[in-house]
């Protein structure tokens, strides 16, 4: 799905700077100008209301700002604010049934929606406003979908026409915007740290805003705000408008907007299909008392947030009393799986520095207990009252099916004799890193075949230099006795070659479709082609390049491990 971008950057035919107070005189005569001093702060209630064909998204937070520096022209400000967005269903839609879901839904092409958008949540802009009202210069982002842009820059609305077209009564912003359109499904609005970014489109789309003063009630002027947006069709983009008017409240005396009561249109149009959206988007200045009200409660909300959080902390932190451990002990003892659940909730809440060895032989008990509900509870219990457990859970997951690096045990191998078949190990097969793998097999000359674990299941020849052992933590299959292990060819070991298990055993090999396996051991390489020896005796020859890339390593760590024993210089 396509994302867009407005930037709201618009370019004016306006007049020069210099005179500038000449021809908005007239405007600034009648207070209609962003005129404020240093430390003023207002802020806004708002809210945006979507109604989409399925659903009906609501967007609703208080923008605050602060004048950080002001002149008769320019003035800084920061903002704070975020609006988040909560969404309901239209209760034709509320079914449990996806399949039906499909079939009603109908076609509603969104080109305007990206993953996430900056103003949605709690966020800071630094902007800088002219008098009449432009943005001039922003830091931050502070979008919002469906074309309504910058939450920050929603209140401030231009106070005279291109080229001044119009007067403090009545005028008209006439101009183009640009619309960014990217591709992809990346969050990020800046070039990614490894080079790659979605590609982006800019399209080009015409807007035209209007005010008509209907009345003046004290310091507040009325004025009718009618709004169009155009953008045609460009190749296989659809085309877009968006129309909407309403009523905008300026303060001609605190020199800033009082309220907004605006509904508008969002129209798209794409393979034969017209979408029609309407959007409803409501503002209020809010007063000093609301203001400080609404801090007095902000402050209230996070002194009993850190109030609770100690609480809590304490009540994490104080042992069973012994009527408690009984009580524990006795529920973790029934057969009653709401009980037990209930139980096991409770003691997940806990973080003791000396945790009772009984309540933990008990929790264990449970982990492996048939009832799901159960097993899970007790699987959180036990990561909280032991440390040893939670940290061996970590460990398990990240070298069982993962092929994600792990950190360096730096538990150096010496010799085969550590290591045997199923065992876990960590493997540098690539780089610098370190990943888990599973012993397949010890090679002669010492030289292991490992499978690597997680997606790829590669199986690779190593020596030990590439070999580390697993944390102790990490589980592991039984270990085989001496005496199940399969002896070697070799009637009299070498004493200078370390000892080997397997090699002139039975092993299954596989050709290089992976389709066809057979039992053979191995007896050497003859020019491009391996003899081998099936379990019924006989011997065959398989053309090297007809093995597998791990079998073909194989055989010829094993051809070399025989040319090792024949040279007695070796």
């Amino acid at each position: 799905m396509q994302r867009c971008l407005v930037n709201y950057r618009i370019v004016y035919l306006l007049l020069t700077l210099l005179c500038g107070p000449i021809l908005f005189g007239d405007a600034w005569a009648e207070g209609l100008a962003y005129r404020w001093k240093v430390g003023d702060q207002f802020a806004y209630q708002v809210k945006i209301e979507v109604d989409k064909p399925d659903e009906v998204e609501t967007y609703e937070g208080v923008l605050r700002y602060e004048v950080n520096q002001s002149d008769d022209r320019w003035s800084q400000l920061t903002f704070r604010g975020g609006m988040p967005k909560q969404s309901k269903r239209k209760a034709q839609y509320q079914t449990r049934d996806p399949r039906e879901m499909i079939i009603r839904m109908p076609s509603f092409p969104d080109p305007f929606a990206r993953n996430r958008f900056a103003g949605t949540s709690s966020t800071t802009n630094k902007l800088t406003i002219s008098s009449t009202g432009e943005t001039v210069a922003m830091e931050g982002d502070s979008q919002l979908p469906y074309l309504i842009g910058n939450i920050s820059q929603l209140p401030f609305e231009h106070l005279q026409g291109s080229g001044g077209n119009g007067n403090a009564d009545a005028w008209q912003i006439v101009g183009d915007i640009t619309v960014e359109q990217s591709d992809g499904q990346s969050r990020s609005m800046f070039p990614s740290a490894f080079g790659q970014q979605a590609p982006r489109k800019v399209r080009t789309a015409s807007e035209q805003t209007s005010f008509q003063l209907q009345g003046i009630e004290g310091s507040l002027k009325t004025f009718k705000k009618t709004y169009l947006l155009k953008a045609p069709p460009i190749g296989d983009k659809a085309a877009y408008s968006i129309q909407g008017q309403g009523t905008w409240v300026f303060d001609a005396v605190k020199q800033r907007p009082h309220s907004l009561r605006f509904e508008q249109s969002l129209m798209t149009e794409d393979s034969n299909v017209s979408v029609r959206v309407p959007i409803k988007i409501t503002y209020d200045l809010l007063s000093e008392e609301q203001l400080a009200e609404m801090d007095r409660e902000s402050t209230e909300r996070r002194e009993k947030m850190a109030r609770d959080a100690e609480e809590r902390k304490r009540q994490q932190e104080t042992p069973l009393t012994i009527g408690e451990q009984r009580l524990a002990l006795k529920s973790l003892a029934s057969g009653n799986d709401a009980q037990l659940v209930q139980t096991l909730n409770e003691l997940a809440q806990k973080n003791l520095q000396n945790p009772d060895p009984k309540i933990v032989a008990a929790i264990e008990k449970r982990l492996n207990d048939p009832n799901r509900a159960v097993a899970s509870s007790a699987d959180r219990a036990m990561k909280a009252w032991s440390p040893v457990y939670e940290e061996t859970v970590k460990l398990n997951q990240a070298y069982h099916d993962r092929s994600s690096p792990v950190d360096s045990t730096g538990l150096r191998v010496q010799s085969t004799r550590q290591l045997f078949g199923g065992q876990i190990i960590q493997a540098q097969n690539h780089g610098s890193f370190w990943y888990p793998a599973e012993v397949m097999e010890l090679l002669p000359r010492n030289r292991v075949l490992a499978k690597m674990r997680g997606g790829s299941r590669e199986e690779i020849v190593l020596d030990l230099t590439k070999i580390q052992l697993a944390p102790d933590l990490v589980d592991q299959p039984a270990r085989p006795s001496r005496s199940s292990r399969s002896p070697s060819s070799r009637s009299t070991p070498s004493p200078f070659e370390p000892e080997t298990d397997t090699e002139s055993e039975d092993h299954p090999w596989t050709d290089v479709t992976g389709k066809h396996k057979i039992e053979a051991e191995f007896i050497e390489i003859s020019g491009d082609s391996v003899k081998l020896k099936r379990v019924d005796g006989k011997e065959i020859i398989v053309p090297l390049e007809k093995l597998s890339q791990s079998d073909q390593q194989r055989a010829k760590a094993l051809q070399d491990a025989i040319e090792a024993d024949d040279n007695p210089f070796d």
